[in-house]
């Protein structure tokens, strides 16, 4: 994500036409909250990962995963949270989406479906039905009155928006990396990663909206002396 996202800047300054420097530079800026919150999140969970390999001596300084882990802690919060970003991508993002970058993204993720090698058929379908549920609750967000009930579910948003977009990545990749062949075992090692992100964590997206879908107030309804 953070590779696509050097891309834009790239592309933002040196792309042939002023059109395709602006649209750069829109897709840029949508993506930005979440490239701050989804990496930081996600590469953590990586790192929890690498802990539980090594058994009861993981969190131990025996191994240099337990400092990896501590270092990279700081990543989701340096930044502001995930949930200010979360209110960023929802409330100034999508909401007012005045550089049409939403359309922007969908346009590129629909290319991305059309292009993908044959084999990828079943997750190209899934990535569109995601497209399908996020844009729908992007319509409820837009419906909402107050701001406040509008980013009561940000951060669900942003969990499920992230998926979505490192769907359409992984979609990429392995497609290039079929029809490039640099080599059969880099070919199945994409494959696998694509087929993979698909089947264990795009499922997690429908959970993630559930509650963006419903309206739901419960964040917004809790009091400080409950808690």
């Amino acid at each position: 994500m953070l590779l696509y996202c050097a891309r834009l800047v790239d592309e933002s300054q040196c792309a042939p036409t002023p059109q395709q420097r602006e649209e750069a530079a829109a897709l840029l800026a949508l993506l930005t909250p979440v490239a701050k919150t989804w990496p930081s999140e996600y590469g953590l969970a990586a790192n929890d990962i690498a802990i539980q390999v090594h058994g009861g001596y993981g969190y131990t300084r025996d191994y240099d995963v337990e400092q990896l882990y501590r270092d990279n802690r700081l990543n989701p919060i340096h930044e502001g949270t995930t949930g200010v970003q979360a209110m960023d991508l929802v409330g100034r993002k999508i909401l007012r989406d005045t550089a049409g970058a939403v359309g922007l993204l969908t346009q590129r993720m629909e290319a991305a479906i059309a292009e993908a090698h044959p084999i990828l058929a079943e997750e190209a379908a899934s990535l569109r039905n995601v497209m399908r549920e996020l844009q729908a609750c992007q319509d409820i967000l837009a419906q909402e009155n107050a701001q406040a009930e509008a980013l009561a579910n940000a951060t669900c948003f942003l969990r499920a928006f992230g998926h979505m977009v490192m769907g359409f990545i992984w979609l990429s990749i392995a497609s290039s990396a079929i029809r490039r062949n640099p080599s059969p075992v880099l070919v199945q090692g994409k494959l696998a990663a694509c087929r993979y992100f698909f089947a264990f964590e795009m499922p997690k997206v429908v959970a993630w909206l559930a509650p963006v879908a419903a309206r739901s107030r419960l964040t917004l309804e809790l009091q400080e002396a409950w808690l």
